[in-house]
C-alpha cells in the first residue's frame, strides 16, 4: 500500500500530489483576493448609485463606475499576465510547486 512504501513511486506520487495541491492553493488564493477587491467595488457602486437621487445623477456614476471596473479588471488581467510568474515565485517557497503553478497561472487567465 501506499503508507507501506519506502521510496519509488509511492513517494513520487505522493510528491506530486503535494505539489498539484500547493499550486491549486496558490491560485485560489490569488483568485479569491482579486475576487473580494473587485467585489468591493460593486458594493460601492451599488450604494452610490443608489443614494443619488435623480436618473441623469444615477447614469453619470453608473458611467464613473463602468469606466473604474474596466480599468481595475484590465490593470488586474495585465498585472497577472506580466508579472503573474512573479508572484509565483513570490508565493511559492517549493520548487516543485512553483513548476506546477506557473503554466496554470497563464491558463487562468
Amino acid at each position: 500500500t501506499l503508507g507501506h512504501a519506502s521510496g519509488g513511486e509511492g513517494d513520487e506520487a505522493a510528491a506530486a500530489a503535494g505539489a498539484a495541491l500547493g499550486a491549486h492553493q496558490l491560485l485560489m488564493t490569488t483568485y479569491m483576493t482579486l475576487s473580494f477587491a473587485t467585489d468591493a467595488l460593486a458594493v460601492a457602486a451599488q450604494q452610490m448609485i443608489a443614494s443619488e437621487t435623480t436618473t441623469v445623477g444615477k447614469r453619470k456614476v453608473a458611467v464613473r463606475v463602468l469606466q473604474w471596473g474596466v480599468g481595475v479588471g484590465s490593470a488586474c488581467g495585465l498585472a497577472l499576465s506580466g508579472g503573474g510568474g512573479y508572484l509565483v515565485r513570490a508565493l511559492a517557497q517549493a520548487d516543485d510547486v512553483r513548476a506546477a503553478a506557473e503554466p496554470l497561472m497563464r491558463l487562468v487567465l
